[in-house]
């Protein structure tokens, strides 16, 4: 079972909540929210939501629960499993720590697959390496045959030179 997040649900009670629609709402899409004045939020809404009235906490807090920003000049803040009239999805929205170590066991999974892959290819690059190599030393003997039979060619060529 999921534990719920207390902040998940706050935030979302605050975001729908009527009476504090001049600071913080919707968009007009219902896919993000904006805070349209920060420094009032801080004051007003966070200390009757949460323990604190720091704005930046609160923005960390969001970014830990995987909430981005969508404007960079803006405050509007989006998250997939976060929309108005989806509380159901809310359950779905965990903090990052949770998510990372889940993505670490994944990593680790992949990485044992993909070292039993790097073990294959490694042997596939070893037999191609003694292919080349085995071809440069073919090149190298038909350079050396090409080079004595110019010097061949040429002693034969200056024998003709001079009887003439």
């Amino acid at each position: 079972m999921t534990k719920r997040s207390s902040f998940i649900f706050k935030l979302f009670e605050l975001v729908n909540d009527p009476v504090t629609n001049d600071l913080v709402s919707w968009e007009t899409n219902g896919k993000y929210f904006i805070v349209h004045k920060p420094t009032e939020f801080s004051l007003i809404v966070l200390p009757h939501y949460f323990k604190h009235n720091n704005f930046a906490s609160f923005v960390r807090q969001l970014n830990q629960y995987g909430f981005h920003k969508i404007h960079p000049d803006e405050w509007i803040f989006g998250h997939h499993d976060f929309k108005l009239g989806q509380q159901e999805k809310l359950k779905n929205i965990c903090r990052t720590r949770a998510r990372k170590l889940n993505e670490n066991q994944n990593l680790i999974v992949k990485s044992v697959l993909s070292k039993e892959k790097m073990i294959s290819e490694i042997s596939l690059l070893k037999k191609y390496r003694n292919i080349l190599t085995k071809n440069i030393l073919d090149v190298c003997r038909r350079q050396e045959n090409l080079l004595q039979k110019q010097k061949n060619f040429e002693k034969i060529q200056n024998k003709a030179d001079l009887e003439l």
